[in-house]
């Protein structure tokens, strides 16, 4: 599944180039502007191509492998894009925290929008495509007759994540482990007496679902 996007109309981008020198750092804050008190920073002191995390107070901070990919990604990309430019992104969220998914995407609109560019991402993401518009959304399939290229016939942007992943990721054409554990039960007993015996420890949409499989119209 492959994700485009474009910045909008009509922007006039800054044209200067972005480099990280030695002893630079950048300030990291939340999509709101509100600063987190934490920088990232390459240091001379550092091993070449190493960052450092530092609070507030200049004390070093250990990051995990998604955070240190976050801050890879974001570094090189203000230090590389131009204006007008394409950015090629595959599988960004590999390592990433769902949270770190949707600042990724944040980060990247705003830097598409100050250099009028655009970035082709591949993805396996429901997260990410949660953030962008259907038109921006391309799902690349096989069938008998070859490669297929479709878009969803749904908005995606603020989507129901459920939704996204059974149509965009063919969730639903997956045999799921707990469907075939309820499928065994509904043979020995009915659904009512199935849920009974589950006591309460199910969520709403199982019981609809257990419901549905035992008339035989899930």
């Amino acid at each position: 599944m492959v994700i485009s996007a474009a910045s909008s109309a009509g922007i006039n981008p800054a044209s200067a180039r972005f480099s990280i020198q030695a002893n630079a750092s950048i300030a990291i804050t939340q999509s709101n502007g509100v600063s987190t008190g934490l920088t990232i920073a390459r240091t001379a002191f550092a091993q070449p191509g190493t960052f450092v995390a530092a609070a507030s107070d200049g004390a070093p901070l250990h990051l995990s492998s998604g955070q240190l990919l976050f801050s890879f990604v974001v570094i090189n990309v203000v230090g590389s894009i131009r204006k007008n430019s394409l950015l090629l992104i595959d599988e960004p969220e590999l390592f990433l925290h769902p949270t770190l998914e949707i600042q990724f995407v944040d980060m990247l609109k705003l830097i598409l929008d100050r250099f009028n560019s655009k970035a082709v991402m591949a993805t396996h993401s429901v997260v990410t495509v949660r953030e962008v518009p259907q038109s921006c959304v391309h799902i690349f399939a096989r069938s008998e007759d070859g490669l297929v290229v479709k878009q969803p016939p749904f908005q995606t942007f603020g989507g129901d994540m459920q939704r996204i992943s059974s149509y965009v990721f063919g969730d639903h054409a997956v045999s799921k482990p707990f469907e075939r554990w309820i499928e065994q039960r509904l043979d020995e007993k009915g659904a009512d007496e199935l849920l009974e015996a589950l006591d309460g420890r199910v969520n709403e949409e199982l019981i609809v679902q257990i419901r549905a499989m035992g008339r035989g119209e899930w």
